[in-house]
């Protein structure tokens, strides 16, 4: 990621917790190439 969570993007809560659905649905993109795997993706 590029950029850190927002709580503009309703990604955090008040008070500080991560939104995973909102997170999922603003990152879609890059949870498709992390399952794809690929040259963008870093495997250990």
């Amino acid at each position: 990621m590029t950029e850190p969570r927002s709580i503009d993007a309703n990604e955090i809560t008040d008070k500080g917790y991560m939104n995973q659905r909102a997170d999922l649905e603003r990152r879609a993109i890059l949870v498709k190439k992390l399952y794809a795997g690929g040259g963008d993706v870093i495997v250990a």
